[in-house]
């Protein structure tokens, strides 16, 4: 019996996630997926084809080389501008000082003996505000030279030489020789898909750089000290379809020499791709997408429409948006950010430095307009005041659920309306769901809170469908 009912409600899970977005739907297969897989810019949005392109972060977000150079130069390049500035200030603040203490002390030699200690104190505190000032300003010069991630912005460090086998460029005509240069250079054995940090060095397998850490914690290349190792999420797939073919070349003799022969051309074609188009960066859907072939959905439009109009109301307006699928914020996160809206996303998997470094530069930054955020991570335990619109993608089972996460801008401190809107899809699932919320809020205005309107608008019909 409970069986049937975990496979009804996974059946309605399926519904519930075709109905923010097909791809969102682990059963239904995306179109092209199998042909590209790559990691996305989180600058542009833009496919990296080649790891030659490449740049990563040890946050483990990738970016195509030319974006994120172009991002530390603007940084840099208003940094130095700011330096300017606090040397011209800091200059003229210095001729001020000693003009001040000049006139002060000549005043105090003509005075007496009392006015001259006075004022001598004076410009005793004149020169602790100038020190004091001058301290604050360069402090305020070592924050400005700090660059941070353009995802996450902690501060950033990111590797630009990313090297493998192959490189990402030449493609060698013999396949022995693409094979081999796919390979663990320790074992020979194994795939080569463990990145090295900070040197970039793409030729070991995860088992053989696991047992060289415990040795000895540096690259067999290149000796430098590894900080962090990254794993190459191409090998996945390929392994996965070497499978499926070895079961499928098992039925008939006839079939499984042509089998074998698709099998290694598959292989060969997907070894080559592994090395042109790596997958090093964080999960997500939109690494399967091809970006090119990219079908937008009801919900995703609906949303871009709300947060544009939200924006062109009042460029200050901030909001949270809510979803319960991974896959979902992947794709609105890449349609907003593709679309000239600066978005940050607050996950449960992110580190608490990570979360706490999004949730601060979203109350802090009036450039940011929108953060995503699931419902369980987000929904609760948090006070984000500067945001005035709440959107949720899709309904909860309970309603008190929602009520809470809408609630995360509806606190003490809000100077602004708060605008709530739930997308529901007509003749769906979500409606019923919808009716269902409905049902559940009159039993529990109406137990709870003795509310006899609330008991006279239920029948024993919704009475026996809520508890049987």
């Amino acid at each position: 019996m409970l069986n049937n009912y975990a496979h009804i409600f996974e059946l309605l899970s399926r519904l519930r996630q075709a109905v923010d977005h097909p791809w969102v739907t682990n059963g239904i297969q995306i179109t092209h997926a199998s042909e590209v897989r790559s990691d996305v810019c989180g600058i542009c949005g833009m496919d990296i084809p080649t790891l030659s392109e490449c740049s990563i972060s040890a946050c483990r977000h990738t970016f195509h080389k030319t974006c994120i150079l172009e991002h530390i130069e603007l940084i840099e390049t208003g940094n130095q501008l700011d330096k300017d500035e606090i040397a011209v200030q800091q200059a003229l603040d210095k001729d001020g000082t000693t003009k001040t203490t000049l006139t002060k002390s000549s005043q105090g030699s003509k005075g007496s003996k009392g006015s001259k200690g006075s004022k001598g104190s004076k410009t005793a505190t004149s020169t602790s505000k100038s020190k004091s000032k001058s301290k604050s300003k360069k402090s305020k010069k070592k924050d400005a030279i700090k660059v941070g991630c353009p995802v996450c912005y902690l501060p950033l460090s990111v590797v630009h030489n990313l090297r493998a086998g192959s490189s990402g460029t030449q493609k060698t005509s013999n396949k022995n020789n693409q094979e081999d240069d796919n390979l663990c250079i320790i074992c020979m054995d194994r795939p080569a898909k463990a990145l090295l940090i900070p040197c970039g060095h793409l030729y070991t397998c995860s088992e053989c750089i696991a047992t060289l850490r415990e040795q000895n914690n540096s690259c067999p290349l290149c000796r430098t000290t590894i900080q962090k190792v990254l794993h190459n999420q191409t090998q996945d797939k390929k392994t996965t379809e070497n499978k499926a073919s070895s079961s499928s070349s098992s039925s008939t003799s006839s079939t499984s020499s042509s089998s074998t022969s698709s099998s290694s051309t598959s292989s060969s074609s997907t070894s080559t791709s592994s090395s042109l188009a790596p997958m090093l960066g964080r999960r997500s859907i939109m690494q399967k997408i091809k970006v090119e072939n990219f079908a937008s959905s009801t919900k995703v439009d609906a949303l871009l429409h709300g947060v544009q109009k939200m924006l062109k109301k009042d460029s200050t307006n901030k909001a949270i948006v809510f979803s319960q699928y991974i896959r979902m914020l992947d794709i609105l996160e890449w349609k907003l950010m593709t679309s000239g809206i600066k978005v940050v996303k607050l996950m449960g998997y992110m580190p608490l430095k990570e979360r706490q470094s999004v949730l601060a530069r979203f109350k802090t930054d009036p450039n940011i307009s929108v953060i995503l955020m699931s419902l369980k991570t987000g929904g609760e335990g948090l006070n984000i005041q500067e945001a005035s619109h709440v959107f949720t993608i899709e309904p909860w089972w309970n309603p008190a659920v929602e009520m809470q996460a809408i609630c995360r801008s509806h606190r003490l401190g809000q100077k602004k309306p708060v605008t709530a809107i739930r997308f529901i899809t007509k003749d769906s699932i979500e409606d019923r769901m919808l009716e269902l919320q409905k049902k559940k809020e009159l039993v529990f205005e109406g137990t709870i809170d003795s509310s006899a309107a609330a008991l006279a608008q239920l029948t024993a019909d919704d009475l026996s469908f809520l508890f049987s």
